[in-house]
């Protein structure tokens, strides 16, 4: 990435702001029901699951594969065992696993790559996380929403998750779709799995633009990844800012991007 201050004078340069959803407009590593986990929990169950299975079994029909682990899920989430069972998969699967995502950049790549199936095969099993049990609404990012649509900023979304998890996730947060709609060029309101999107593709970001006719340099990208949010908004000429649930350490300034420690912060950005 090309050292940029590009967060000063953010408040005057930046019309539109686009933001991630998992790990962005909610802590993904939260845990708000101590017998259910968090978002996270449910992620990495899901991921491998079907990944133990789709390996072990050497089953072609990913379909069947998919409603099996998600019906595992689903069992498990009812008898609140899901914890007990993360911990159960083989450390080397695991590892195995880990491995095959940090050379395939994400873990969609991994079932593309290593199984043929379609981009948007994990992203479909992932939709059906029991978000209304592991998240609640948010009545802070609902203000923090309302205080940038005040400011004029015009908001949107891109992100890998198909629409159908961004509606439950919209729900159970209490947001609504309407405040970030932008053109996709599709019947979608957002950008997401159905419209093409396919993060870190740089061209993802730049097609967005494009379509709306946005100045890259009046656009900002909030995003919880370095690889896949903030490398490719920068080198679509966009501003950027990492949310980083993680630390506790207060803002920091970066020559590339701003780094913010809760979504609630961006009210003092903008």
């Amino acid at each position: 990435m090309t050292p940029r201050n590009n967060l000063e004078g953010c408040k005057d340069k930046s019309s539109y702001i686009i933001f991630d959803v998992d790990g962005t407009l909610y802590d993904k590593s939260r845990v708000y029901n101590k017998e259910l986990g968090s978002i996270m929990d449910s992620h990495l169950f899901l991921r491998y699951a079907t990944y133990f299975k789709l390996k072990s079994s050497g089953k072609k029909n990913l379909e069947c594969t998919a409603d099996q682990v998600i019906s595992e899920y689903n069992e498990h989430i009812c008898n609140k065992t899901l914890l007990d069972a993360i911990k159960h998969f083989p450390e080397d699967m695991v590892k195995e696993y880990l491995g095959l995502v940090k050379r395939n950049i994400s873990n969609g790549n991994v079932f593309v790559n290593e199984f043929g199936a379609s981009r948007d095969y994990l992203a479909r099993i992932l939709g059906n996380i029991d978000f209304r049990n592991i998240l609640v609404e948010d009545q802070r990012l609902q203000e923090t929403i309302h205080n940038l649509k005040n400011k004029k900023c015009a908001l949107g979304i891109l992100t890998n998750e198909v629409y159908s998890t961004i509606e439950k996730v919209f729900e159970v947060l209490g947001l609504e779709m309407k405040d970030f709609k932008l053109e996709t060029g599709t019947e979608y309101p957002i950008a997401c799995k159905e419209t093409g999107v396919s993060k870190p593709d740089i061209e993802s970001f730049r097609h967005l633009l494009e379509l709306n006719h946005i100045k890259p340099e009046n656009s900002t990208y909030i995003g919880d990844s370095i690889s896949k949010d903030i490398k490719p908004s920068l080198e679509a000429g966009m501003l950027a800012v990492l949310v980083n649930y993680e630390s506790e350490e207060p803002i920091m300034s970066c020559a590339e991007y701003k780094i913010i420690n809760s979504i609630y912060e961006l009210d003092n950005l903008f």
